[in-house]
């Protein structure tokens, strides 16, 4: 999955958040400097802060997103609204809902370009526990992981994938009914070739399914063209014709075979 494909929206308690969303890289694997001693993360570890995270949304924990992990509400400026994992493993995304404009607004202008874990023990109401998951995500100057990814504006991505799928499936509908259509005027064909004795009438089925097997209109005209073709009885071929006088040789043509 690529971090700018729009993310599946989380089961939670109650509607997501208003606010702007951005996909950002928050983890990777290696090993890090950090104030308490090295940190390392391995593969494993990051696929545990995922399912952990997962589970503790399922449970109605919210991750907030807080300034340089800031404790106070006041400090807070988002959710986050899910994580994925990069194809390889390797990586791990989050999708954070900004729900303070200015904040935003640092991000988007590069003013605001890096993020923080707070890592910890959590538990849910029901006693849960987890003996490690990210409590926050904090945007911070300072970040322990260096080189990150950017933020990826995804405000509006969700929207567009929407409509879009709205477009395709009136585009499949749209292409069902001109199908529809197309077969019933085919078939009408078929039946004017009957009517007009040029197709038996135990034939019509081979025809329509040959005439809707051919790939173009084009062909199908072909088709119709061969069977409307007038027929010509081998005994109009031996009768003479009576306008303008007779011709003597196929007046004896048509009395040898008439």
């Amino acid at each position: 999955m690529s971090p700018f494909d729009p993310l599946p929206a989380p089961v939670a308690d109650g509607e997501r958040p208003a606010g702007r969303r951005f996909c950002k890289e928050i983890a990777r694997v290696g090993a890090f400097a950090h104030p308490d001693g090295e940190l390392a993360f391995t593969p494993e570890r990051l696929a545990a802060w995922l399912e952990a995270f997962r589970q503790a949304r399922q449970a109605g924990i919210q991750i907030p997103v807080p300034l340089n992990h800031g404790a106070e509400p006041t400090d807070n400026a988002g959710w986050v609204e899910e994580l994925e994992l990069s194809d390889d493993g390797e990586r791990l995304f989050a999708v954070l809902v900004i729900t303070r404009p200015e904040v935003a607004e640092l991000i988007e202008s590069g003013t605001i370009r890096h993020t923080s874990l707070a890592l910890g023990p959590l538990a849910d109401d029901a006693g849960r526990y987890w003996e490690e998951a990210i409590l926050e995500v904090s945007l911070v100057t300072e970040p322990h992981i260096r080189r990150q990814g950017p933020f990826v504006n995804l405000t509006g991505v969700r929207e567009l994938a929407v409509e879009l799928a709205a477009s395709r499936r009136r585009n499949v509908e749209l292409s069902r009914s001109l199908d529809r259509e197309r077969f019933r005027r085919l078939q009408e064909r078929v039946d004017r070739l009957i009517a007009g004795g040029q197709l038996a009438p135990d034939a019509r089925a081979d025809v329509v399914a040959l005439a809707a097997a051919l790939p173009g209109d084009e062909e199908r005209e072909r088709l119709f063209a061969s069977y409307a073709r007038p027929r010509v009885s081998p005994g109009a071929l031996t009768t003479p014709s009576r306008r303008g006088g007779t011709d003597p040789e196929l007046e004896a043509v048509a009395r040898r075979f008439g």
